[in-house]
């Protein structure tokens, strides 16, 4: 018998849960994030790259911190789209159709070209993908 160590501690990841969580991220977390950045993420994803750098000091008005928040928001829906632009072209596809685009599953089918019980694996793989990318960009933003 093999040991693996501490890596025997991990448990496997629950790719439906973590699917689940994402389409979750996507309806609540995302417009939150797109009304306080005053964009969608269909803007970002089709504007030029921001670079918009805050400074950021202790003593700051509503006015600032409000700007700041905006700044954040904005800043955190360019990590959403790198993210959905890291996955494979037909996780892409899934994703910028369902959730930058907005179109309905049965077009989204027509687009990747599968039926509609394939169409939902291939989207819990995509959901999946952009998790995976997100954390990634995440853990790098923070740091």
């Amino acid at each position: 018998m093999t040991s693996w160590g501490s890596c025997s501690n991990f448990q496997p990841i629950n790719k439906q849960a973590t699917a689940a969580n994402v389409r979750q991220f996507f309806k609540r977390d995302v417009e939150k994030l797109e009304q306080l950045a005053g964009s969608s993420l269909s803007d970002i994803y089709h504007s030029p790259s921001f670079d918009g750098v805050a400074s950021h000091t202790n003593y700051l008005n509503n006015t600032e911190t409000q700007v700041l928040k905006a700044i954040d928001a904005r800043k955190e829906l360019c990590l959403i789209v790198q993210a959905i632009t890291a996955c494979t072209e037909t996780s892409r596809t899934i994703l910028i159709s369902k959730y930058i685009n907005h179109l309905p599953m049965f077009r989204i089918e027509q687009l990747i070209g599968y039926g509609s019980s394939q169409t939902k694996v291939k989207q819990r793989t995509a959901l999946f993908e952009f998790a995976d990318h997100y954390a990634t960009y995440w853990t790098r933003f923070k740091s």
